[in-house]
């Protein structure tokens, strides 16, 4: 019956990364942080290469986020997108956009 259920199991590996970026500022670190972070902590070595694509399979899972404007730099946290902070549909203006005095020169 064991042998029948599918457990997941964690990746280790996912769990030193993820023990690292919280061990960095704000959650937030850099990929030569995490790389010198495993090694220091876990005394794990692997490829800039082996690590830059880990975190990437672990951020379309959601473990962790990319940095907008930041290369190879991951959070624990997702930041909002500059899509995100628009309020307006379909082209309409929000409260932020500046008022259109167009209207105030058309008659009808």
């Amino acid at each position: 019956m064991l042998r029948e259920l599918s457990v997941k199991k964690n990746d280790e590996l996912e769990d030193q990364i993820l023990t690292v970026i919280r061990a960095c500022d704000d959650g937030e670190a850099g990929l030569d942080q995490v790389l010198v972070g495993l090694y220091r902590k876990f005394k794990v070595v692997q490829t800039r290469r082996y690590i830059q694509n880990k975190l990437y399979r672990m951020s379309k899972k959601e473990l962790v986020f990319t940095m907008p404007g930041h290369r190879a730099a991951y959070s624990l946290h997702p930041t909002p997108s500059p899509a995100d902070e628009y309020d307006g549909y379909m082209g309409q203006p929000n409260e932020h956009s500046a008022p259109n005095d167009l209207d105030a020169e058309i008659p009808f």
